[in-house]
């Protein structure tokens, strides 16, 4: 698999992305803490506070995502910003720092702070591959949704242990 688009290492980012599958999806953990925020319970909480509590007003998404958040626990809404980090990762049409200051935003709101020096928030990793074209802002509310019910999905099913056919990305 090509690790250069348009003479950038995008190196990093897949590496990111790999740490996210082994340690959140395949395992419970979280990127940013040493807690457990990747398991059916939190997901749940983070389902009925987002998914099931739709901001269909004329405010900006964090805005809004910040609302709709207020009822979570504080590791719901770190594993909301963890969600928004997987979401962020790999659009390059929104500036490095603009994804780290929403992050740190949504993490913030549980009573702690991110470090932006965290390693997977550094510019390297959060460059994005390519574009999400016009549609990424406008939709990203659907497109957050969507991760948070496929990874409810994933963690209701059985674990068979690390699955066999897990190949580096």
């Amino acid at each position: 698999m090509s690790r250069q688009v348009h003479d950038r290492d995008i190196a990093p980012t897949l590496a990111a992305a790999e740490e996210w599958v082994r340690a959140c999806l395949i395992g419970d953990g979280s990127l940013f803490s040493t807690a457990a925020l990747w398991t059916a319970p939190l997901i749940d909480e983070v389902h009925k506070a987002f998914v099931e509590n739709p901001d269909f007003g004329d405010a900006d998404f964090i805005t809004k995502l910040k609302g709709q958040m207020e009822s979570a626990s504080p590791s719901g809404l770190q594993l909301m910003a963890e969600m928004l980090w997987a979401l962020l990762l790999f659009p390059s049409n929104m500036k490095a720092e603009t994804k780290r200051r929403q992050i740190s935003d949504i993490w913030s709101l549980s009573g702690q702070r991110l470090s932006e020096s965290h390693p997977l928030l550094v510019s390297e990793v959060l460059a994005g591959i390519g574009s999400g074209g016009p549609g990424f802002n406008t939709y990203r509310p659907n497109e957050l949704a969507y991760l948070v019910g496929l990874t409810r999905d994933l963690k209701r099913r059985p674990s068979a242990g690390t699955p066999r056919n897990f190949r580096r990305l």
